[in-house]
């Protein structure tokens, strides 16, 4: 009984930080880095400033092409 912990999984500790992966690595960069709100609000001023400068049309003519399937 005393040999059930040495069959029991590792827990995610420090001990995995070496298999982190492409993915991993930069979301541990982000999350410790100060320039993360800078970027975040940075992005947020792009995307409102595309949404105000995208040319709108005033009355929109969408087209949907007819196709008939049959099987």
């Amino acid at each position: 009984m005393s040999d059930s912990h040495a069959n029991a999984a590792p827990s995610t500790g420090d001990a995995h930080q070496g298999g982190l992966g492409l993915a991993g690595w930069t979301a541990k960069t982000f999350v410790h880095s100060p320039l993360s709100p800078l970027l975040f609000m940075a992005m947020l001023g792009m995307g409102l400033l595309g949404l105000m400068a995208t040319p709108r049309q005033e009355d929109p003519q969408i087209s949907v092409p007819m196709i008939d399937v049959f099987v």
